[in-house]
């Protein structure tokens, strides 16, 4: 996530974008720092990729 806002110009602005981890924690501080540099399409993955999977 660390690396995200200085690649934020590859993060599409006319499409949903889903952020995700293992279990949810990084994916979080992404959408944190999305949505502070005024990115209103992001969504995350609640539960992390761990979580999903098992359904």
């Amino acid at each position: 996530w660390r690396e995200l806002l200085s690649r934020k110009d590859e993060v599409p602005t006319d499409k949903t974008v889903v952020v995700y981890c293992d279990t949810g924690l990084l994916s979080s501080k992404a959408h944190f720092a999305l949505s502070v540099a005024g990115f209103e399409n992001v969504r995350v993955l609640f539960g992390g990729y761990l979580k999903w999977q098992e359904k």
